[in-house]
């Protein structure tokens, strides 16, 4: 529920109807293959309207909410404290963009920590990669080209760091 939530404040912050049928999306995840094939309306609907940057905060939040709809319809969600904590967030994020792209990420982090909070930390490369994408928006190509590169190896040896154990 809390990527419905997450899906439909990104479309009010983005001004388009679309994310409007994320709830009819979700309802259908206890079908696997009917839920896959709404989302691939849902996407397009939703790539059919939304025209911005991918420097954009709106561009981010939408594909957040978009990874969250799909994964929470494919693997189901967590209930637990911090859920609720997020689903307070971001209805009041509609009102307040800071606090919804703060929200948005710790919905990122709550859905893909699993069992373990350790694994939360798998997504801080992903959501370090947003951030530089959207800091960077004002800087010369081969500065953007060079901030995504050393941000990519970072994420290069994490992975290698988590998956061998050590360097």
């Amino acid at each position: 529920m809390l990527a419905v939530i997450a899906s439909i404040s990104a479309g009010i912050h983005a001004g388009i109807f679309s994310p409007l049928l994320s709830p009819l999306v979700y309802a259908l995840k206890f079908r696997k293959d009917l839920f896959l094939f709404s989302f691939l309306f849902y996407s397009l609907a939703l790539s059919y309207e939304f025209y911005s940057s991918v420097y954009d905060e709106k561009f981010i939040a939408l594909l957040l909410s978009t990874i969250l709809l799909l994964d929470s319809g494919l693997k189901g969600e967590r209930r637990d404290y911090l859920s609720y904590i997020v689903a307070a967030l971001l209805v009041s994020g509609i009102f307040f963009k800071e606090i919804f792209l703060f929200a948005i990420f710790l919905a990122f982090f709550n859905q893909f920590r699993g069992e373990k909070p350790s694994k939360g930390l798998l997504v801080l490369p992903f959501v370090l990669i947003l951030f530089a994408i959207y800091s960077i928006k004002d800087l010369a190509a081969s500065s953007q080209v060079a901030l995504t590169f050393a941000i990519s190896s970072f994420m290069f040896l994490f992975w290698i760091k988590m998956r061998v154990g050590s360097l």
